[in-house]
């Protein structure tokens, strides 16, 4: 018997295992592994391998959920790492500011686009009065020159070169140390999987105070242990934070989505005309990426649709970033629920007489930036309260958003606004100003300095007690857990996870865990299996370029 068996055992008994539960066992297991790897790195004192095995067995986690939203293991290992790694010169002692005038934003990627891209540039242009800088840990490829100028425009620098240099990870932590001592107040917008600001931030007292900005909510991640405080886009996160993620309540702060503050081009009867489509039908519009409707218990996003389409024919669905889907087919729908490829929105939200949310996986910016055009705004929630993380209970949202308990309910309310024109303004308006009192400058500043107050106040985490050594975590088999693969689960290879981390390895580990793909037939040819043994900087080099 494994350990999550074991442990499943106790929690569920022997024959009482849900098939969701069963996945996140084995899920478990294959972390745990991993785990136990990245321990034996450590003891056998190669700490830049451990960070690694450290970083794969986080993405592990956060790619197919295993029970968990955060490790005590990781975290304690990645501050023992963190501690011990020291630059050859100890640095002068760090003095903390009460007022924070240089702002550093850490982020793994900055993409062209985007969601967090977006946000770290309506950030810094929301706070005019600081100079903001970027660090990126994880370059690939080009990066969001909206975002890079703001951050100039601000007086701030770009830090675009971390992942670029020779001696890999912990070339990255020192040259990031130097960064961070540089400014007041650090923010992270970084990805779940990224470990470097954990190890170069675990001596807490020595920089600036960490402000986490937790957007990946329903996700695993790691970085609890050098947050000064965790910025909470909604209440189920910052509950989630508190309960599962061991972050105390007084560190807990609300930093609610910021969205683009719009401005109409069109009225809703222009934008229907200059997209084709007839100005008296009423629009329905949902805006997501594709895996944010794929097929959840063989109903469809079509299905889910189809009753009030079949009521309403005066009415038609128009689904922008769903992309080509057969599986739609069969809902017997065609013409009136229409699929679009990824493409800008903004026509189609100007156009919309009611905006309906993404299913299975909420879409909350989208249905911000649509609520800020006075568009009504539907949802469905048909979990428990305990699966709160699944839905909508977002500062702006929360209040005026129809949400409806089941599927009944959610076709009646629909419907009614479909009928109601004089409902579907009163509401449109109700959106507005929610959006307006928590997502939009000046508002949103409220919050950002609330939680700025928040890191200045408090004194630094003491995260050798907060993680002691050798406490092993337990998965849980219960609600929000089970419903976390089904939605949100990845179904990339594991092969492919492996070999998305060996260029990080320092080489004689390169080459171990490079030979067990081999041995697992992971490589489709030379070429890959070639890349795949060459360090991380140089990979980026030979991509991508220095600029």
């Amino acid at each position: 018997m494994t350990m999550a068996q074991a442990y499943a055992s106790r929690a569920l008994g022997e024959n009482s295992r849900s098939d969701a539960a069963e996945d996140i066992l084995a899920n478990f297991d294959l972390f745990d592994r991993q785990v136990r790897k990245a321990y034996d790195y450590y003891e056998r004192g190669k700490l830049e391998a451990a960070a690694v095995a450290a970083s794969w067995a986080a993405d592990i986690a956060s790619d197919t959920h295993c029970g968990l939203f955060m490790s005590p293991r990781l975290e304690h290992l990645l501050v023992s790492i963190g501690r011990q790694f020291k630059p050859p010169v100890p640095a002068a002692q760090y003095q903390r500011k009460n007022d924070f005038k240089r702002v550093l934003h850490i982020a793994t990627v900055l993409l062209p686009v985007g969601g967090h891209s977006r946000m770290i540039r309506r950030w810094i242009e929301s706070d005019p009065t600081r100079s903001h800088s970027i660090a990126i840990t994880r370059r690939l490829g080009k990066i969001s020159e909206d975002v890079t100028a703001a951050a100039k425009a601000s007086g701030g620098e770009v830090y675009g070169q971390l992942n670029r240099r020779p001696g890999g990870i912990f070339a990255a932590v020192e040259e990031l140390r130097s960064i961070a001592r540089e400014h007041d107040i650090i923010v992270l917008h970084i990805g779940t999987t990224d470990v470097i600001p954990s190890i170069a931030f675990a001596d807490t007292a020595s920089y600036p105070p960490v402000v986490f900005l937790n957007h990946a909510d329903h996700q695993f991640w790691v970085g609890a242990a050098i947050s000064h405080v965790v910025g909470g886009m909604r209440e189920a996160a910052m509950n989630l934070a508190e309960t599962r993620r061991r972050i105390e309540k007084k560190r807990s702060v609300s930093i609610p989505i910021l969205v683009q503050p719009t401005y109409r081009k069109f009225s809703r009867v222009a934008a229907k005309e200059a997209l084709g489509l007839d100005p008296d039908r009423v629009a329905m519009i949902s805006v997501a990426r594709p895996d944010k409707y794929k097929t959840l218990h063989n109903l469809t996003y079509a299905d889910l649709h189809a009753p009030i389409l079949r009521k309403h024919p005066e009415s038609t669905l128009y689904v922008v970033g769903a992309g080509d889907r057969p599986d739609w087919a069969a809902s017997d729908m065609r013409g009136r629920i229409v699929p679009l490829p990824l493409q800008d929105p903004r026509l189609y939200m100007e156009a919309a007489d009611i905006y309906l949310d993404s299913y299975p996986f909420c879409s909350a910016t989208s249905m911000m930036e649509a609520a800020s055009y006075g568009t009504p705004c539907a949802t469905r929630f048909i979990l428990s309260k305990e699966a709160r993380i699944c839905g909508m209970d977002h500062p702006g949202l929360a209040g005026p958003l129809i949400e409806a308990l089941n599927d009944q309910e959610y076709w009646d309310k629909v419907s009614e606004l479909i009928a109601n024109k004089e409902m579907r303004e009163a509401k449109g308006a109700e959106m507005l100003e929610g959006v307006k009192a928590s997502n939009l400058p000046p508002a949103w500043c409220t919050f950002m300095e609330a939680a700025f107050a928040r890191a200045s106040e408090l004194e630094p985490v003491d995260n050798q007690a907060m993680f002691p050594k050798e406490e092993v975590e337990r998965p849980y088999l219960g609600d929000p857990d089970i419903r976390m693969n089904e939605r949100y689960g990845s179904d990339r290879a594991r092969i492919e996870l492996a070999k998305a981390h060996l260029s990080s390895f320092p080489l004689p580990q390169r080459i171990e865990n490079w030979q067990a793909v081999v041995r697992d037939g992971g490589f489709v040819g030379p070429k890959e299996a070639i890349r795949c043994l060459l360090p991380e900087w140089l990979v980026r080099i030979l991509k991508d370029g220095v600029r």
